[in-house]
């Protein structure tokens, strides 16, 4: 007797399934099922109770499933697992604002993080004997920023300095130190790394730093430029002209009145009123109002409520084109002003070289060094 039952494999080879011939289900011995069984093609991941089955048809099923293959186990991907952590905000706690101020200071020749590496992963089989290869783990994802070198797949600091982590980029910053409010005193400032203010920056400054910027007062009407993150354990309180803006992260008690621009998350505890604020990422106010204003985030907005019983006009728009075109123009219009500032600066450079070549004299050379 020829045996009533047929095998029908999935088009992956991975499973592979009895079905009766004819569509009804025939008793067969035991001795008929391991003649048939020795005869298939399979030879990888028969189910021995499938042998049971078929000799009970009365409860069986079809398509009975009589051989499974095995998955293959991906690799791991690599990570960077940050072992100087004191005073960096690494998100695994909840945000608390006396944490952020603590200032990471680092010395020379300190390990900052280090890199596990990927791993490749087990291979899989199918029913008929064939290995599937895994998909291997992908290295951990950092750049390199200043004074960070990398050493057997771990990062030291080269200088005495603060931490700073904007996206993948890790960096240690040398750190400009201001004791009070800024003043009149320091003026302006523009600094290569890390800015702390123990005070208030009052109305009128502009700040522009390459690292990040803490104050641990509060922001009024200032023009703020900040490459890595910014934060407020007071508040921001805008002018018509004044902008705040970060290529990080941005925390601060609530904004009023200011146009704040951010290309990392924006955090906010207690409000954010009748301000432009755009994020590429998200913006953050869980326990705050939104009242007035526009808000652009890329990703994600989180709010207590928005608006209020005046019905005053609140704009909330979330996607990232729109997050992206407003800092696209921010940009644009922040490069055109440099373009002529550069210009400027090239016209007076050539007129001091001039004057320095023909006249020879100390302090025309020290004045182009300067304008240098």
């Amino acid at each position: 007797m020829d045996f009533p039952y047929k095998l029908e494999v999935s088009q992956d080879k991975m499973k592979a399934w009895i079905i009766p011939i004819g569509n009804r289900a025939q008793s067969v011995s035991d001795r008929q099922i391991d003649e048939w069984l020795v005869s298939l093609p399979i030879i990888f991941g028969i189910k021995k109770e499938t042998k049971v089955h078929l000799l009970n048809t009365e409860q069986v099923v079809f398509p009975l499933l009589i051989a499974e293959g095995k998955l293959p186990e991906n690799g791991q991907d690599g990570e960077l697992k940050l072992e100087y952590t004191k005073g960096i905000d690494t998100g695994e706690q909840p945000f608390n604002f006396r944490n952020v101020m603590d200032i990471p200071s680092i010395s020379t020749g300190d390990k900052i993080a280090a890199a596990s590496q990927p791993t490749f992963g087990q291979f899989g089989m199918d029913i008929f004997g064939n290995e599937i290869k895994p998909k291997p783990g992908k290295r951990a994802v950092y750049k390199l920023g200043p004074n960070v070198i990398e050493h057997e797949a771990s990062l030291y600091s080269t200088i005495n300095g603060q931490i700073s982590i904007v996206g993948h980029t890790i960096q240690v910053n040398p750190v400009f130190h201001v004791k009070g409010d800024l003043s009149l005193e320091v003026g302006n400032i523009n600094f290569v790394g890390n800015v702390y203010i123990e005070g208030n920056i009052p109305v009128g400054y502009t700040i522009s730093c390459g690292g990040d910027l803490k104050v641990s007062g509060m922001i009024e009407g200032s023009d703020i430029n900040v490459g890595g993150s910014i934060f407020v354990k007071g508040g921001i309180t805008g002018e018509k002209n004044c902008s705040i803006r970060t290529g990080g992260d941005l925390y601060a008690l609530y904004i009023n009145y200011a146009n704040v621009i951010s290309s990392g998350n924006i955090i906010i505890q207690h409000a954010i009123l009748h301000s432009f604020v755009t994020s590429m990422k998200s913006v953050t106010c869980k326990k705050g109002h939104l009242i007035g204003g526009v808000l652009r985030a890329g990703k994600r907005v989180e709010l207590m409520d928005a608006g209020n019983l005046h019905y005053t006009r609140t704009e909330i728009h979330i996607g990232n084109n729109d997050a992206i075109e407003m800092i696209k123009q921010d940009l644009d219009s922040r490069y055109q002003k440099m373009k002529k500032t550069l210009s400027k600066l090239s016209y007076i450079a050539l007129k001091l070289e001039e004057k320095a070549r023909s006249s020879n004299a100390k302090k025309d050379v020290l004045l182009l060094d300067k304008q240098r």
